[in-house]
């Protein structure tokens, strides 16, 4: 984790009993995202960087990823299921 550019990013991530799901479209955005704003061609490996954390292996969470050149923070935390309240039509 490093010094902050003016840019970052953020990765959200499903992390279900262990397993992340979509990882290949989080990590296609991510190295598409890098190159486009900072000129980078060089991977930034999620599995990698996830497979060395201390990850739950059980329930439903959320991996929050801060991200600009490299990663700078990152957070598990449980999923939260919002009840909607309201819903209303929008015409366009």
């Amino acid at each position: 984790m490093t010094d902050s550019p003016q840019i970052r990013l953020i990765e959200s991530i499903c992390l279900r009993n262990g397993q992340m799901e979509l990882l290949p479209f989080h990590q296609e955005r991510v190295n598409r995202s890098r190159r486009q704003l900072f000129g980078i061609k060089k991977q930034l490996n999620f599995r990698t960087f996830l497979q060395k954390q201390d990850l739950p292996a059980n329930g439903y969470h959320k991996i929050r990823i801060v991200y600009s050149k490299e990663v700078h923070d990152w957070s598990v935390t449980p999923y939260q299921i919002r009840t909607v309240q309201n819903l209303r039509v929008v015409n366009t």
